[in-house]
């Protein structure tokens, strides 16, 4: 059930959730990682929480580490948060020790290119709105220099 600020990504009980516990009694030492977003789970198709048209990093941090949460009750051993907002692995850390799942590691990535690539898996999850205005335009991606 999409919503505007995607309360169905908070239930351990959510088709990823069902689909993880099944996994999980299925195939126990299976590795499994979960994307933390909140595009599938939204009306409007973004990563994001609006107040006032606006994308709130706060607000949005907060929901993204309860879904964490939420999947790691669901027997996800990785979180992985591909978003965009400020903050939020250290967020998303905190969440989880506090909620006692201090053994669920936490893959960051977050490059969003503003591509047909993509176009596909938003069309699936119906996110395919306006989304360009939050996102770097392919060509910048040469200019990225990542440095360990």
């Amino acid at each position: 059930m999409k919503s505007e600020r995607g309360e169905e990504a908070l239930k351990p009980e959510n088709l990823v959730g069902r689909s993880v516990q099944r996994l999980r009694a299925d195939v126990p030492d299976l590795g499994i990682i979960c994307d933390v977003a909140l595009d599938p789970y939204t009306t409007h198709g973004h990563d994001g929480i609006f107040e006032s048209d606006k994308i709130v990093n706060d607000a949005t941090v907060d929901v993204l580490s309860e879904q964490a949460i939420a999947l790691a009750q669901s027997g996800c051993q990785i979180v992985a948060p591909s978003d965009m907002m400020d903050g939020r692995v250290g967020r998303i850390r905190k969440a989880l020790d506090g909620a006692g799942y201090e053994d669920v590691c936490i893959l960051s990535y977050a490059a969003k290119y503003a591509s047909a690539f993509y176009g596909p898996f938003r069309d699936a999850i119906g996110s395919s709105t306006s989304r360009k205005r939050f996102e770097m335009p392919f060509q910048l991606k040469r200019f990225l220099i990542v440095k360990l």
